[in-house]
């Protein structure tokens, strides 16, 4: 069983990223270079979805209330509020969407069918073996959570040392120069925001590796809740 789910994952992984090769040596050096950079796009694109969905929220919001504003007093309060909604609605829209629209995980139809095929090519024809299947991916799922934790506790560490350094670089420099206030907090401030650039950069990469994973397991938990239901004719 342990073959069994390793062998699914692999596949899963290839179709997700749509990267096939025959060559034994292509594809191991393949899911160790091309693979973690595609995973981590993978990953981008899940997580800025609503984003995008935003953006076409404020596309849509502001047009329509370019137009109201036209038909009212620029100064009116009906232009005020038509702005305000304009501003926040498309927030709201996205925050408070149905779960319908999102708890999914993004996981589409042709990917569960697919990967159901690969869970009874790999032989796993009983529940109990789906079951059994169902375990192995719950502790996969289980490891990847404790590495993102441990990542983000990682990136906590390194963020609280270097508002530390940074602190006592504030300090060391304000008495062996006399660069003044205004030049320190300058310097200070130009070097704050480089590390907020950062520190959020990663973080983002890391929520993308998350959202990969997430995609990736659900869909094989799909699959196999799909299996179940082919076994029990009730698909």
């Amino acid at each position: 069983m342990f073959e069994k789910t390793q062998w699914i994952l692999k596949e899963t992984e290839s179709y997700l990223l749509d990267f096939r090769v025959n060559s034994f040596l292509l594809n191991k050096a393949a899911r160790w270079v091309w693979f973690p950079l595609n995973y981590l796009l993978f990953g981008l694109r899940e997580l800025f979805k609503p984003i995008v969905v935003l953006l076409y929220f404020y596309f849509f919001f502001f047009c329509i209330g370019a137009i109201f504003i036209e038909q009212v007093e620029t100064q009116s309060l009906a232009a005020r509020v038509a702005l305000y909604l304009c501003l926040f609605l498309p927030i709201a829209l996205v925050i408070f969407a149905v779960p319908s629209t999102y708890a999914l995980n993004a996981v589409e139809k042709d990917q569960v069918v697919y990967v159901s095929k690969l869970i009874h090519d790999a032989g796993i024809n009983t529940l109990e073996k789906i079951e059994l299947l169902e375990q192995n991916i719950e502790s996969i799922f289980s490891r990847i959570n404790s590495r993102v934790t441990f990542y983000k506790w990682f990136l906590g560490v390194v963020w609280a040392i270097s508002v530390f350094q940074l602190n006592i670089y504030i300090g060391f420099i304000s008495k062996i120069e006399d660069k003044g206030l205004t030049g320190i907090m300058r310097d200070s401030a130009e070097s704050l925001v480089f590390m907020v650039i950062c520190f959020i950069s990663v973080l983002v990469i890391v929520q993308g590796y998350k959202r990969a994973s997430e995609k990736l397991i659900k869909t094989i938990e799909f699959a196999a809740v799909e299996r179940k239901a082919v076994y029990l004719g009730i698909s």
